[in-house]
């Protein structure tokens, strides 16, 4: 944004990260490089918060959920790793960058589900056999906490994005018996809106709204939810964007977030399942929130 703004003086990323280095140890000094950030910033930003202007609405409870692999992802997330181990290290010249990236891709699919790769299930078994869930840890971990919402009469909004994990929390909601609507990038106007209103329908029973980051949040209006699950790592702004979408009922008495990662001990460190977003986050807070800047 300054370099669209200042483009004389913010002329390239690399000067400016020189200029505001927030990776120092003396505090003093990154104190004064945030209130250097925020006097450029200030005559280009207008920022409110819904807490300072709309009094009315609920807190916000946020959790992030940590839980461990199945040992199914475990073995497989293994072997994408050692498959491509000359590309990692970064032995293999050439597209090397293009290797790494689709690496990470199919590591975030084995955190998703490991059914997302062929060959995976057990195609003896019953397609919604528990199976489903106990060979993922964050479909367990949704399974708990769906049962907990379920109990308290919460309604819950699940975003994830990738269409193929849709796919399989579809399967989860037949096999627990949970009634459901669900918006992807492929759903038309018209179901798009009938899933809509009859989820928001007065006395309705549809308990979850299944909904993929493609799906656009025009014409969304799903304030008749009260919980939140984001099912996977998505970018810090589109988590609270999807979070907002349960912030405008003032007759919730109660508004909760929760979002699942997987342990750095599970080894996800690969696929970057929170660090990547926390860090965003950090330095949004930094230029943006830290002195209730605006």
């Amino acid at each position: 944004m300054l370099n669209f703004l200042l483009p004389d003086i913010f002329s390239s990323a690399e000067q400016f990260d020189e200029w505001f280095d927030l990776e120092v140890d003396d505090e003093e000094a990154k104190k004064n490089m945030i209130s250097q950030l925020h006097k450029i910033l200030r005559p280009f930003m207008l920022r409110r918060l819904k807490a300072d202007v709309a009094k009315g609405l609920p807190p916000k409870t946020e959790t992030i959920l940590m839980v461990g692999m199945s040992s199914m992802q475990k073995k497989l997330y293994k072997q994408l790793l050692l498959r491509d181990l000359d590309s990692i290290t970064g032995k293999v010249s050439g597209k090397n960058r293009t290797a790494v990236l689709n690496i990470v891709m199919q590591l975030r699919k084995c955190c998703g589900h490991p059914y997302l790769f062929e060959g995976m299930e057990d195609r003896t078994l019953d397609p919604l056999g528990e199976h489903l869930v106990d060979n993922c840890g964050k479909l367990s971990m949704t399974d708990k906490l769906l049962k907990r919402l379920k109990e308290r009469g919460s309604r819950v909004l699940i975003f994830t994005q990738m269409t193929r994990v849709l796919d399989i929390l579809e399967d989860f909601m037949i096999m627990r018996g949970y009634q459901y609507c669900r918006i992807d990038g492929n759903t038309t106007y018209e179901d798009r809106e009938s899933g809509i209103d009859n989820f928001n329908a007065e006395g309705s029973e549809k308990f979850c709204f299944l909904l993929s980051t493609r799906a656009g949040g025009l014409g969304i209006n799903l304030q008749t939810a009260d919980t939140c699950l984001l099912y996977g790592e998505l970018r810090p702004h589109l988590c609270c964007y999807w979070m907002s979408f349960i912030k405008g009922n003032r007759h919730n008495s109660h508004y909760s977030c929760s979002r699942l990662g997987l342990e750095p001990t599970a080894g996800s460190t690969g696929p970057g399942q929170m660090p990547s977003s926390g860090s965003k986050e950090t330095c949004e807070c930094f230029s943006s929130c830290v002195g209730k800047f605006g």
